[in-house]
Order: C-alpha cells, then structure tokens, then sequence
C-alpha cells in the first residue's frame, strides 16, 4: 500500500492487536489457506507503540499460493471510505499471509518481495499458516516477538514489521492479550 508521506512519529517498537484484529486476521487467513489472504490495517501511533483497531479484509484481492494483490483503484475506494468515518484512525498499513507449501513451512517473516513493496511510515503483520497435524491445542504463546498457537488444523506463527524511513524493516514485539488467553 503506497503511502505518500510518512509520519512524523518516532519508529515503534511495539504493535497491538484488539482482539477482534486478531480474530479477523486469523479467521480471513484460515478461510483462503492455501492461497494468501490481504487486508488492511486502520489504527494509529502513540508514542512507541502502534494500536491496530481494525482489520479489513480485502475482499476483492487476486490470490496465489505466494501472493495476493489488490487492484490500485479499489484500494483507493476504500482508502476514501476509511477516512471519512472520522474516528482518529488512519491506514498504517495492511496484513497478509504466507502459506505451507508441501513440506516448506510458512514464516512470519517478510519475504524478498514484501520488503520492495514496503513503505515507509507502515505497519505490515505476517502471518505464518502452517498445517497442524497435533492431538492437543497450542495455546498461544509468545515466540519472540512473535506470537504463536493453533486453532483448528493450523498453527499460526503472527509477526509485526515496520519500515522505518531509511526503508529497512524493524520487526516490533506483537501484543494481543486476547490470543495469549485463549
């Protein structure tokens, strides 16, 4: 997602989930697996630490087994739309999946090819979907500073990243005290 101006906020070091972000982000990665889920993140910055209030889905995205795209102009669409809700949340970023393929297990980590398309001033959650073949549910837990559990037939590994305005990306320590109950 292009951003025209970075903030002026200082770089965060940490990103927390509501719980319904974390519940819309694993549910919209789990009903697409093994194809990769894409939406997009609307919160804002206080001091160090990004607050993710909602995440949106994005319904109409291209997918792949290693990538997903949305077309420019309905980004825009609900770019304008976001806005004009007023609420003091703005479009930090967005959040997509990376999927097992065969054997290769999926990281929560930004590929090649996410790190060109990153933006300054932007906020990017990954979520690792790998196939959970278990007998017992793995709480969720912290992984790093990642965070990590099952549900279902999958195990999730979640991570934060930022990319500061030099364009490297600063992976931030992931909060969501919903998921670490469950």
């Amino acid at each position: 997602m292009k951003n025209s101006s970075p903030p002026s906020f200082p770089t965060p070091t940490q990103c927390l989930l509501r719980d319904h972000v974390f519940l819309t982000m694993v549910l919209a990665a789990s009903e697409v697996y093994k194809k990769e889920t894409l939406g997009f993140l609307l919160g804002y910055q206080a001091g160090d630490l990004l607050l993710v209030e909602y995440a949106v889905p994005l319904q109409s995205a291209e997918r792949g087994f290693v990538w997903a795209k949305v077309p420019e102009a309905r980004l825009r669409r609900v770019e304008e739309l976001s806005e004009r809700f007023s609420l003091g949340l703005h479009l930090i970023g967005d959040f997509h999946s990376h999927t097992q393929l065969g054997s290769s297990l999926a990281r929560a980590e930004p590929s090649p090819t996410d790190v060109t398309f990153m933006d300054p001033g932007r906020l990017y959650i990954i979520l690792a979907v790998n196939e959970y073949h278990g007998k017992k549910h793995q709480a969720w837990h912290r992984k790093g500073k990642k965070l990590a559990g099952s549900l279902g037939e999958f195990a999730f590994e979640i991570g934060a990243f930022y990319c500061d305005r030099e364009r490297h990306y600063v992976e931030l320590e992931i909060r969501c005290p919903f998921a670490q109950a469950l």
